[in-house]
């Protein structure tokens, strides 16, 4: 393998390797868990984390959501995502639809 191939191949290695990590870490820390419980204490392991590296309670500063805001805020973006997603195909077909009708009445 040439050193022009060989930069990009390892570049390329080292992204998969960081997104595979983060993906295995999330998922072992319980962040995708199904327990909502166990979503919020991964939120809040997480904060206090990041707090102790920064060496002081900057998160508690800003003020993190409540439990309660947070799940329904949470709740709604995962809402919206899935909405958003189950009406694509129906929306670029419609989409698709005028622009045709468009041009279609723009040649006459």
């Amino acid at each position: 393998m040439t050193t022009s191939r060989l930069v990009p191949t390892i570049r390329l290695g080292l992204k998969v390797g960081l997104i595979g990590g983060a993906v295995y870490l999330s998922t072992a820390s319980g962040i995708w868990s199904k327990d909502t419980t166990q979503n919020v204490a991964a939120l809040k392991g997480f904060t206090e984390s990041v707090d102790q590296k920064l060496g002081g309670q900057y998160l508690a500063k800003i003020g993190l959501p409540t439990t309660d805001s947070f799940l329904r805020s949470w709740n709604n973006g995962v809402s919206y995502s899935i909405n958003a997603a189950a009406q694509l195909p129906g929306t670029v077909t419609k989409q698709a639809s005028n622009l045709r009708k468009y041009f279609m009445n723009d040649e006459k």
